[in-house]
C-alpha cells in the first residue's frame, strides 16, 4: 500500500495529502536510479599448455569467477591470459588448488593482471578445478 504524505511549511500543513505514486514521473526517475548488476554469463577461455575439458570465467558486477577443469602438462608455465574486462584489480596473488586423484596432487598458481601461470605442479596427470578462484576487477565492463 502506498504511503500517504502531507508536506509542512514552517510547521503548518500547506499541501493536500497525496500518495507517493501520485507525484508525476517520480516512479520513472526512481527506476532509472536503481542499480542494475551486469553479468557477462560464462565466457570460454583459451588455455595454453594444458589439456582442457572446459575452462571459463564469468563477471557479475566487479566479481570475476573462474570455473572448469584442466590437466597441466608440465611443471611450470603459462596457463591462460585474461581478456579485457576480466583482469584482477590486485597486482598479483597466489592460489593453491588440489587435484582429484588417489594421492594428493597440488598445483600452485600465480595470478597477475595478465593471466595465470603455474609455478609448481606435483603431477601432470591430475584433473584440477578452478572453481575456488574468485577475484575483484576494476576493468571497464566488457561489451
Amino acid at each position: 500500500m502506498a504511503e500517504i504524505m502531507q508536506l509542512k511549511e514552517d510547521g503548518v500543513f500547506k499541501y493536500l495529502k497525496t500518495h507517493f505514486k501520485a507525484v508525476e514521473g517520480l516512479d520513472v526517475e526512481l527506476a532509472k536510479k536503481q542499480d542494475v548488476i551486469k553479468d557477462t554469463g560464462f565466457v570460454n577461455l583459451p588455455i595454453t599448455g594444458a589439456s582442457v575439458s572446459s575452462v571459463r570465467m564469468r563477471r557479475v558486477g566487479n566479481l570475476v569467477k573462474l570455473s572448469g577443469s584442466f590437466t597441466f602438462k608440465t611443471s611450470t608455465g603459462a596457463l591462460l591470459d585474461f581478456p579485457l574486462g576480466f583482469k584482477p584489480s590486485q597486482g598479483s596473488f597466489s592460489q593453491t588448488i588440489v587435484g582429484q586423484a588417489q594421492a594428493v596432487q597440488t598445483l600452485a598458481l600465480y595470478i597477475t593482471k595478465n593471466g595465470i601461470s603455474v609455478i609448481w605442479n606435483t603431477s601432470n596427470a591430475t584433473d584440477f578445478h578452478l572453481d575456488s578462484i574468485t577475484f575483484i576487477t576494476d576493468d571497464a565492463f566488457p561489451t
